[in-house]
Parts: structure tokens; C-alpha cells; sequence
């Protein structure tokens, strides 16, 4: 994605001729990363997190929370995974393409509720994890509230 948009930079602005495809690519791989390294961020404990009342919180009160995000962070996800799943074939169905590459828009979209899904088992796993270990708290399927600090 960086080279694309670079090149783009460079040749719109030393040769005056910008790349057509360079932003239709840049958005497609914007919506591939975010969406594909969600669940690796969440199995190492790396996703966005509000920890400045929960690390005063006492071990027992942080497990309970832990549990209560993880089940319903797991339900969003898996809620959002079935409307992506929807939305992708609404968009095979009507034929959308880009308007560059004439690339089926549905094929972009896949990774949507793919991500999502694969995003709601490292929670679910997390959840399971939190309810079995007593003697850690774990932040991501392969983090504990320690070692993502």
C-alpha cells in the first residue's frame, strides 16, 4: 500500500500524471489490513483498550470485566461478521464493480466478516481462558493483563 500511494506521490508531483489506480488500490488494502489484523491484535492483546480504571481495579474485578468484554465483544463481532456476510451478498448480487479496476466489489468486501468472525473466536477463546486460569487475567488469547502492559 505504501509503495502504490508513494509512487502516486512521486509521479503526481514530479511528472504531473497521478496513477488511476492508486487510490481504489490504497482503499482496498486499508480495508484488507484493518480488518485481517484484527484478530492477530486481538490474540496478542495489541487492540484498543481502556485501561486506566481497569488496572486500579482489584484481580477478582478485572477477571469479571475481562469476562463481561470478551462474551460481549464476541457477540458484536459475530453480529457484525452475519450483517458483512449479508452486505457482501447484496453486493454480489447487484454486480457492483470499482470503478478503475472493474474489480467485483464483493471480493474486496469478503474480508469483512471474515475478520470479524476470526476476531470473535480469539475473544471467545480469551473468554474461555479468563473463565479456567484463576492465576492470570488474559487480555488476548496469547496475553495476560501483565504482559500487554
Amino acid at each position: 500500500m505504501a509503495i502504490v500511494l508513494a509512487g502516486n506521490f512521486i509521479s503526481r508531483n514530479l511528472f504531473g500524471s497521478s496513477w488511476l489506480f492508486a487510490e481504489e488500490v490504497g482503499s482496498f488494502m486499508l480495508i484488507i489490513q484493518c480488518f485481517s489484523g484484527m484478530s492477530y491484535c486481538i490474540r496478542i492483546g495489541r487492540h484498543i483498550r481502556m485501561s486506566a480504571l481497569f488496572d486500579l481495579l482489584p484481580q477478582k474485578c478485572k477477571r469479571v470485566i475481562m469476562i463481561i468484554i470478551c462474551i460481549t465483544t464476541a457477540i458484536a463481532l459475530i453480529y457484525l461478521g452475519y450483517l458483512g456476510v449479508e452486505w457482501v451478498l447484496r453486493t454480489m448480487s447487484s454486480g457492483k464493480v470499482s470503478s478503475v479496476l472493474r474489480l467485483p466489489m464483493w471480493i474486496v468486501y469478503t474480508v469483512i466478516p471474515f475478520g470479524c468472525f476470526l476476531g470473535a473466536i480469539q475473544y471467545v477463546i480469551t473468554f474461555i481462558k479468563n473463565l479456567t486460569d484463576h492465576e492470570n487475567i488474559w487480555v488476548g488469547t496469547n496475553a495476560t493483563d501483565l504482559e500487554a502492559d
